[in-house]
């Protein structure tokens, strides 16, 4: 399968239609594709390659979960994306998608 066109449908802003593209996969892309369209009970489970995508299935799963209303399961997906790479706690502390977790004590302990 061809992905390009889903990731150009991406950066185009037409997720249906990207969405449409990965139809039953689970992959990064596919995830986010999902999760643009307004389906956050998502999951990115392309984990187990790399520490690297670990983290950011992990980052994108926390999205998911703050994005529809599950804080506890957000603070764990960003707990293990933090633990595999540390870069993301800068990230989480000036993405928007946790301005309400920004009082938050675990959020703050693990952004620390």
């Amino acid at each position: 399968m061809n992905l390009s066109p889903a990731i150009l449908d991406i950066r185009k802003g037409e997720y249906s239609k990207a969405a449409r593209h990965y139809k039953s996969q689970n992959s990064y892309n596919a995830t986010l594709a999902q999760i643009l369209n307004g389906n956050y009970n998502v999951k990115c489970s392309e984990i187990n390659s790399t520490n690297k995508m670990n983290a950011q299935c992990h980052y994108l799963n926390a999205i998911a979960n703050i994005r529809k209303g599950d804080e506890e399961k957000c603070i764990e997906n960003l707990k293990m994306a933090i633990n595999n790479d540390s870069s993301y706690k800068k990230e989480a502390l000036n993405d928007l998608e946790f301005i309400k977790l920004r009082k938050n004590s675990e959020f703050i302990n693990i952004t620390k």
